[in-house]
């Protein structure tokens, strides 16, 4: 059977829902439904970028719902418009941190509104998943005599914490999406046909 080739969008939404329901529903023994609290900052909410992006995180919502029924977290999205300003991009970010109380977010687009949102979340804690820009925070550092990358950042405290959280053992490696002299090797898409490819199992990313 031919295998029906997913969207590039549609996956990176897929591996981010998975991997926040996962990590968290990880913590709970309870039987009742535990709502989410995640948020959503894009760019002008009626442009057709911002329609397909939220058209995809809907989709993965669906499609992960429908296949894991026994999910006990239930994620809410609250939405909010950047307008591709910095400043309103800030303000979004930190109406949902502080009266959504949101457990992460979502966006925003570009690397100028990324780079002060990303430093909100740091600050608070809350993960930030931006459809651009990676964050400073994620560093790796790389070991010439043994041929090995230590890698640090607060989606890899949360990654590291979820797979410690399973009830069995997963061998993984963080690679550095990265040339050798360290700069980026494509974009958030790139990485994400590269898991496609079957290049990498998973990403993860400020």
């Amino acid at each position: 059977m031919k295998k029906k080739r997913t969207p590039p969008k549609l996956i990176f939404s897929s591996i981010i829902l998975f991997f926040l329901s996962s990590s968290i529903s990880l913590a709970t023994g309870q039987n009742t439904s535990i709502p989410v609290m995640v948020g959503v900052v894009l760019d002008d909410l009626e442009s057709v970028s911002a329609k397909v992006r939220l058209s995809c995180i809907n989709m993965a919502l669906s499609d992960f719902y429908s296949a894991r029924g026994n999910t006990r977290t239930r994620l809410v999205l609250s939405i909010r418009d950047s307008r591709g300003d910095v400043v309103d991009a800030a303000a979004a970010a930190l109406d949902l941190i502080k009266n959504v109380q949101v457990q992460a977010i979502l966006g925003p687009k570009s690397s100028m509104q990324a780079k002060f949102v990303i430093d909100l979340g740091n600050r608070t804690r809350v993960p930030i998943i931006s459809f651009s820009a990676t964050s400073p925070s994620l560093t790796s550092h790389p070991n010439n005599s043994t041929n090995t990358t230590f890698v640090t950042g607060f989606c890899i405290d949360i990654f590291n914490a979820a797979m410690e959280g399973l009830p069995y053992a997963i061998n993984y490696d963080f690679i550095p999406f990265a040339y050798p002299n360290g700069t980026s090797a494509g974009t958030y898409d790139d990485m994400i046909q590269h898991v496609f490819l079957g290049d990498f199992d998973a990403m993860a990313a400020d």
